[in-house]
């Protein structure tokens, strides 16, 4: 199974809490057989480090989100894109 994981910010020296708990999330379920997929807007700390894991990194534009019908019509283009690009 292909999971696709997004997480909005890119910081180029810091691996905050929720980021090194999705890094150990993505690494389990790549362990456990799944195709971890992670898109990010920019190549922060996390996007190498999962790189560095054998996990899939992409880049996105994320254009600002006014509601929660808007998020789900641009995540729906995220995954659009992804296929696209045949990494999802």
């Amino acid at each position: 199974m292909k999971i696709l994981y997004i997480d909005p910010f890119a910081f180029p020296d810091l691996l905050g809490g929720s980021q090194k708990s999705l890094l150990d999330i993505m690494t389990e379920m790549k362990k456990r057989g799944n195709d971890a997929v992670l898109a990010m807007p920019g190549e922060g700390l996390l996007f190498t480090e999962a790189g560095k894991r054998g996990i899939l990194t992409t880049k996105f534009v994320l254009p600002t989100m006014v509601g929660t019908r808007v998020t789900i019509v641009r995540g729906e283009f995220l995954i659009t894109l992804l296929q696209h690009q045949n990494k999802f």
